[in-house]
């Protein structure tokens, strides 16, 4: 369960990223890893 844990610290660091983008990137988000 550890490889998880990685996987949503990963995940919630990508989302603070992408709420810090400017709006015009925010309209082109780049493709998640959703396997």
């Amino acid at each position: 369960m550890h490889k998880n844990e990685t996987f949503v610290q990963k995940r919630n660091i990508l989302f603070n990223i992408y709420l810090s983008l400017p709006p015009e990137m925010v309209q082109n988000p780049y493709p998640t890893d959703d396997d």
